[in-house]
């Protein structure tokens, strides 16, 4: 995984803070493994609705909470875009 990848999705996950973990004052990376695993994935996902999917997933899975399925999609839309503007 580049640093890049790691990079745009870290600012997408940071200014979603779903569990407004950067607000209560967390550490620097407290969405690490969840960028991780997400990063990891990336070459096995196909398109913004999978990611979203995934985002999804990966966030319930690990918080144990119920996230909305259109929140996590625009986060999925915007490392979408980032992810292929780079790529241009």
């Amino acid at each position: 995984m580049s640093n890049t990848i790691y990079n745009i999705i870290e600012k997408e996950f940071n200014n979603w803070d779903p569990e407004s973990l950067l607000c209560s004052g967390a550490n620097i990376d407290p969405y690490k493994s969840e960028i991780n695993e997400i990063a990891n994935d990336l070459e096995t996902i196909e398109n913004v609705f999978q990611l979203s999917k995934k985002i999804k997933y990966v966030f319930e899975k690990d918080f144990h909470l119920q996230y909305e399925q259109n929140d996590c999609f625009i986060v999925a839309e915007n490392i979408w875009e980032n992810l292929h503007e780079k790529n241009k």
